[in-house]
């Protein structure tokens, strides 16, 4: 706890050092010059104890640092710092290339950046994904020298909202520099998902001491090259976090056969391997796999769909496996493996992408190989604090809840004003889980009257997520019945 307290407040720091070395007296121009060997690896819960500002700080003081070139790649950016921080580059004459996901063309980030770097023509300086999968990779190479890597993407509420990896880094070795900005150099002249070719370097590097593995999919194949034998060769103990976990070998049938991880990792000999999941994770539906217990699935979740086939984690909780629910974070993000944590050959994997077949084919992340034992054994806390605030997975359908366990914390009733002073019909109904468990709320119904006279009830579905209501606890919960654009608020 006090290496994560001394990282933060080093990182929190680096405004302050940024100024000083301005002045000519440069204490710490071991942190500036990008070529000292620097790790500072940075681990966020999601909520109220989030490190969501250190590793924004971090990436937004890289930026600063940067003389000549900044490149990036992001899922999306619409974090106010790091947009101020790029533009300021770009007006003081750095060159400053973006690649983003398809789902950015139309954030308030890539907005602000269309403003400031070209779009059109082969040499754009910020490019949208045109690919296929998505972009979850989210780094950034300074001077190309100084790196900068998180499994989030710079954007306020995924920051503060779902638990995440970041890493400062800084080599001797020119090599691990090059491939990193390399790789943003393909994403930031277009070049994404499977259209990306293969670099032809080394992946391995020592950064004082200790050995760190670069790789990036989807040209490298991690998950079949990495993660499979790994699994398989287990001495001791498997930890999986995931926040995507979807089938990567099915048989003719579309069951997960020989070579799938989840079916691997239920079949493992291993005394008690843990898996930590999100609610995304656990609730969603794989794009390939098929339940193999006919309506398993649907009936646990109350829904009724013609598509709807359990993903790896909800398929390893129906195998008897320890399972348990992280309660936040409705996107992909962080995923890693720990493999014999605690023997004289620990192993660690960390991806920014999901842990599916149709990830790595397709999507666009990074693939880091860490096997020096206090990284290790950092990561292994980690997975300690993620699982002490982890529960069980909910109820089978709607749960029923006694006492003030689900409230209605704030209630919109009389409409808003939009930012133009216009008038919004904008209504909803706020709720917070008050307990210490996992509510699946669908069907649960919304009543609405006066003076006892209940006339108008809606029943809790959502739009999307085959119709699943569930709140985990802690969370807060809006209830619409509609959507409204972002002005609306």
């Amino acid at each position: 706890m006090f290496r994560d307290i001394f990282r933060i407040v080093c990182l929190l720091l680096l405004p302050a050092i940024f100024a000083c070395s301005q002045g000519g007296s440069d204490p710490f121009g071991f942190l500036l010059d990008g070529r000292n060997e620097t790790y500072l690896p940075i681990y966020s819960l999601a909520g109220k104890n989030n490190s969501g500002a250190a590793i924004e700080a971090s990436l937004t003081q890289l930026i600063l640092y940067s003389k000549s070139t900044v490149y990036c790649s992001f899922y999306d950016v619409t974090s106010p710092g790091v947009l101020d921080a790029l533009l300021l580059k770009k007006a003081g004459g750095v060159d400053v290339r973006i690649g983003l996901s398809g789902r950015a063309a139309q954030s308030t980030g890539y907005e602000a950046l269309s403003g400031a770097l070209t779009t059109t023509g082969r040499d754009r300086q910020l490019w949208i994904s045109d690919s296929s999968g998505e972009n979850d990779l989210n780094l950034c190479v300074g001077d190309k020298t100084r790196i900068w890597l998180s499994t989030v993407p710079p954007m306020p509420d995924r920051l503060a909202g779902e638990a995440a990896y970041s890493a400062y880094i800084q080599s001797g070795e020119d090599d691990i520099a090059r491939k990193f900005s390399t790789e943003l150099d393909l994403v930031t002249h277009g070049s994404f998902g499977p259209n990306k070719q293969k670099l032809d370097r080394r992946n391995y590097w020592l950064i004082s001491d200790a050995s760190i593995g670069v790789y990036f999919d989807p040209a490298e194949n991690t998950l079949t090259s990495f993660l499979l034998p790994r699994i398989a060769d287990a001495k001791q103990s498997v930890q999986i976090y995931s926040s995507e976990f979807y089938s990567n070998s099915r048989d003719g049938s579309g069951f997960r056969k020989q070579g799938d991880i989840a079916f691997e990792f239920a079949k493992s000999s291993i005394p008690s391997p843990s898996v930590v999941g999100t609610f995304h994770a656990f609730r969603a539906e794989d794009p390939a796999a098929k339940d193999e217990n006919g309506t398993d699935f649907e009936t646990y979740w109350n829904i009724d769909t013609t598509h709807t086939d359990p993903n790896s984690l909800y398929y390893l909780f129906r195998k008897g496996k320890d399972v348990r629910i992280y309660p936040y974070g409705n996107a992909n993000g962080m995923n890693f493996v720990l493999i014999d944590a605690g023997t004289r050959n620990p192993q660690l994997y960390v991806a920014s992408h999901p842990i599916s077949g149709d990830a790595e084919s397709k999507t666009d992340g990074v693939f880091l190989v860490l096997e020096y034992g206090p990284w290790v054994l950092d990561f292994a806390d980690f997975f300690a604090r993620l699982q002490a605030l982890s529960v069980a997975p909910p109820a089978a359908s709607g749960d029923s809840a006694s006492g003030r366990e689900v409230v209605i914390s704030e209630l919109m009733w009389m409409g808003a004003v939009r930012r133009d002073g216009t008038s919004s019909p904008y209504e909803y109904v706020e709720l917070y889980n008050n307990s210490d468990r996992v509510i699946n709320l669908t069907d649960w119904k919304l009543e609405c009257g006066a003076n006892g006279a209940f006339t108008d009830a809606f029943v809790l579905r959502s739009a999307n997520e085959g119709g699943r209501v569930v709140i985990g606890p802690g969370p807060y919960l809006v209830l619409t019945e509609h959507h409204y654009a972002s002005d609306d608020a």
